[in-house]
């Protein structure tokens, strides 16, 4: 049977084998979870619920105050010019500064932000709990997956077995030196981070939870009218490899639809519904509009009011995406550089995108209270505190 979980501390119970069951349920307090749940009555522009079947809470906007002060970790943001808005991400003050470009202001801030209060997520072990996902700044370009001949050497989009994952569930997640990274095709290597610098120290690790990610995808055919909604029940489909032969489709890896872990990355929607849309354009439009094509130049009220949208560069999602002829596809988030179009789109999985590792903290947490106005904000950012 399955506990459904809503905002209002109510709960019914769905998927019985037998009329008359009975059952004893306990309810233990998710300090995080009901922080913001009461937050949100403050923050409604801000901090919604997503409408899904899941009824997740949800930061939105250009710059929510959802800044968290989370494994001691900071960056720096250099930027292309004194009042420009694109930046590139460091990992220290004297990176930034000694660039060649995008060294303007070299802005300090809180590496992560938390993306919401994510409900029915399974742990390890099958129970659902509601869970606070944050997603860090990127730690750099990389490929999702490389592969040496396998499907002409554009990588195998099986997240469990893809190449970025590895690293980041074990160098990354771990704080240890080592690891494989690549750039391009056919296992194009690229120097790794220094994972003892950047990765996750004792005290992170020991408030990331391990918890099933979902790794099915949209249906190929439509795929250009599929809506964030779309994107949303499709990462939880079973919707998986459709093709058997050919040069891009020639590996024997098989696929799945789940995968449990301690990092993995964001999904499409939870950049599809990081939006808050505008004037011409609000929210509800934004999100019941396609996302593969969301960002044409009619909707710059829906990418320009996203905080998760990453002004330059592209970035990752975990998300394969499944076509006729080809095993390597991925989907990532497209700022326009290269298509000029922001948008969600496909690439090989060799392909290098900025990488965002993502994680969801343990429900024993809570935030510390502080009711300063500004709280949340990059200067003044979430902390944790553990029982």
């Amino acid at each position: 049977m399955k506990l459904e979980q809503f905002k209002e501390k109510k709960a019914s119970v769905s998927n019985l084998t037998k009329s008359g069951t009975k059952c004893d349920l306990y309810f233990v307090k998710n300090q995080s979870a009901e922080y913001f749940f009461n937050l949100q009555k403050q923050k409604t522009t801000e901090l919604v619920y997503d409408e899904t079947e899941d009824n997740n809470l949800r930061f939105i906007g250009k710059n929510p105050y959802n800044y968290l002060d989370f494994n001691n970790d900071y960056t720096y943001r250099g930027y292309y010019s004194e009042s420009s808005e694109y930046y590139r991400v460091y990992d220290s003050y004297e990176e930034c500064t000694s660039s060649s470009s995008y060294n303007y202001n070299c802005e300090k801030r809180p590496a992560w932000r938390i993306i919401g209060v994510m409900n029915n997520i399974e742990d390890e072990n099958g129970n659902t709990k509601s869970y606070l996902k944050i997603i860090r700044d990127s730690i750099g370009d990389y490929s999702w997956d490389s592969s040496k001949s396998y499907n002409g050497g554009s990588g195998i989009n099986e997240w469990s077995e893809a190449d970025i994952q590895k690293v980041l569930n074990e160098n990354y997640y771990k704080k240890e030196a080592g690891g494989v990274c690549y750039r391009d095709s056919k296992e194009s290597l690229k120097d790794c981070p220094k994972w003892e610098n950047i990765g996750l120290a004792e005290n992170a690790r020991n408030v990331v939870s391990k918890v099933k990610w979902y790794t099915g995808t949209i249906n190929f055919f439509g795929y250009n009218q599929r809506t964030t909604k779309d994107f949303y029940k499709g990462e939880k489909s079973e919707n998986t490899k459709i093709c058997s032969s050919g040069s891009s489709c020639n590996d024997k890896v098989e696929r799945t639809t789940s995968w449990i872990g301690y990092v993995g990355l964001m999904y499409p929607s939870d950049y599809g519904y990081a939006t808050a849309g505008g004037s011409i354009r609000n929210r509800e439009t934004c999100i019941t509009y396609p996302l593969i094509s969301n960002h044409t130049s009619d909707y710059t009220d829906c990418y320009q009011n996203n905080w998760l949208f990453y002004e330059l560069g592209q970035q990752w999602t975990i998300t394969p995406f499944h076509v006729e002829d080809n095993a390597t596809y991925v989907i990532y988030v497209d700022t326009g550089t290269s298509s000029g179009d922001p948008r969600a789109l496909y690439i090989n999985a060799s392909h290098s995108a900025a990488v965002r590792p993502t994680v969801y903290l343990n429900s024993n947490i809570k935030i510390e209270e502080d009711t300063s106005e500004d709280y949340g904000s990059i200067n003044n950012p979430f902390r944790l505190v553990s029982d």
